[in-house]
């Protein structure tokens, strides 16, 4: 049975995402290779358990990349933090199966965010977001 025209166009377009990992251009890649996937699995039987498994891969690549970073850059900006965190984002909404430390990556990142935004503000303004933060992740919303 031949590929659909979807699941070809998905690989394409989560090709070009991770060539174009972390900027803008890239993630619209991956965005529109996501919905492409989710559309495989919502209309190709025969197909879906390819393209759960495609988007799976593509997320742990991704996470993977942006652990990396995040652990690998004490210093890394505000806006790079930022764009991280929407493509971390965009498997939200699919179907993939999240690598295990996903929620802990996703902390990571908004710790960095949470300096990066709190900076010049109070030490206890900024323990408050990271509690409020840290609730979050426990109650299944990281």
């Amino acid at each position: 049975m031949a590929e659909p025209k979807a699941l070809a166009a998905a690989r394409k377009h989560l090709a070009q995402a991770e060539v174009r990992f972390g900027d803008e251009a890239g993630l619209v890649h991956l965005q529109e290779g996501l919905t492409l996937l989710e559309d495989v699995v919502e209309s190709e039987v025969a197909h879906a358990e390819v393209a759960t498994n495609l988007a799976s891969a593509y997320a742990t690549r991704i996470y993977g990349r942006a652990e990396a970073l995040v652990a690998g850059d004490p210093g890394l900006p505000e806006t790079q933090c930022e764009a991280l965190f929407k493509w971390l984002l965009a498997f939200d909404q699919a179907s993939a199966a999240l690598p295990a430390r996903a929620g802990d990556i996703k902390v990571a990142l908004v710790r960095r965010l949470i300096d990066c935004y709190y900076e010049g503000h109070s030490a206890a303004d900024k323990e408050r977001a990271v509690q409020q933060l840290l609730e979050v992740s426990k109650t299944g919303g990281g």
